[in-house]
């Protein structure tokens, strides 16, 4: 399937868009750090103080994601705490949905009401399926079939999946 460009990619945005996630698909990212940062607000027209979540994830496609309201009740939810220091290293899903803002209807970020622990099992019984796995093509059908919001997959992940099929 081939990824095309949406033209909000060429504006080399700071934060992290709808237009950012691969394939337009959910994607699990690793909370880092949440913190008050700048940002221009198009209806304004002028700069605010936003809130900003940072990730662990170094890919080119992450930035850091301007958490509105909606979203930090939700990463509250998922990681079972209200306090921000709590959320490092947890782990939330991110996928795309349509709002309504400013009287029309657009396509926007949204944490997704996963559960950091549910993803963090997920994640451990994904590394277990890499172990099991006995070819490179049932390792390759798993991935896509159960774990396919963890890619792209995180360095260890890369790592160990690199080691296994080293000949």
């Amino acid at each position: 399937m081939e990824e095309k460009t949406h033209w909000k990619k060429m504006k080399d945005p700071k934060f992290l868009g709808e237009w950012s996630l691969p394939y337009g698909r959910d994607v699990v990212l690793t909370l880092k750090t949440v913190h008050k940062d700048e940002a221009f607000n198009v209806q304004k027209q002028a700069k605010e103080s936003v809130v900003v979540v940072d990730f662990y994830e170094t890919y080119d496609w992450v930035k850091p994601l301007i958490a509105n309201s909606t979203n930090l009740k939700a990463i509250q939810a998922c990681t079972g705490s209200k306090f921000i220091e709590d959320w490092d290293g947890k782990k939330i899903k991110i996928g795309i949905s349509p709002v309504k803002a400013f009287g029309t209807v657009t396509d926007a970020l949204r944490v997704r009401n996963v559960s950091s622990a549910e993803l963090a099992t997920k994640y451990n019984a994904m590394q277990s399926d890499i172990d099991a796995s006995k070819t490179q093509d049932e390792l390759r059908k798993i991935l896509i079939e159960k774990y396919i919001e963890f890619s792209p997959f995180d360095e260890a992940t890369k790592k160990k999946i690199n080691d296994k099929w080293k000949k």
